[in-house]
């Protein structure tokens, strides 16, 4: 080993910001890769979990909860400007590197749903981690998807977007 590096992964704000500070070249952006069974991995798709006996004991509160994070994304899709505030805060960045590392329509991408291509890109990850032994068995990732928590709130939820 020379002590040279010929390629890292980076993501996000820190990322790019890392990549224009040291003049490195950015080879594939996965992020805006058009298959979006690339794209997975710890964090896409991101996934809500709550233990079975919560939402077989307490349903009430799992749509609750469920309602403030879908809503959250309801409201980012209207308030673009205030979104990329929002993410900039979190993330310590400028407005203007919250739109180059993760796109002017970053307010668009943050719903929460049951998406067929989120369920085939968890469905893919989970199986890339049992092939490679991250995972010591098999699981049917689809049959782990409780769909009924977003049937409750679906029903309520045209009522309280406005």
């Amino acid at each position: 080993m020379r002590g040279e590096v010929d390629a890292v992964f980076v993501k996000g704000v820190e990322g790019l910001e890392t990549v224009h500070l040291i003049d490195a070249q950015v080879v594939i952006d996965l992020g805006a890769h058009p298959d979006p069974l690339v794209r997975i991995g710890n964090g896409t798709p991101r996934t809500l979990t709550v233990d079975r006996a919560l939402i077989d004991a307490r349903p009430d509160l799992v749509s609750r909860f469920l309602s403030v994070v879908v809503g959250a994304g309801d409201w980012a899709a209207r308030h673009p400007a205030e979104t990329v505030a929002y993410i900039g805060r979190e993330t310590r960045a400028s407005d203007e590197w919250v739109r180059y590392a993760y796109g002017a329509d970053v307010h668009r991408h943050l719903e929460t749903g049951l998406a067929q291509t989120s369920i085939d890109g968890l469905v893919a990850f989970k199986d890339f981690l049992v092939e490679w032994g991250f995972l010591e068995q098999d699981f049917d990732a689809r049959a782990w998807i409780d769909p009924a928590p977003f049937t409750r709130i679906d029903r309520q939820r045209h009522a309280w977007v406005a």
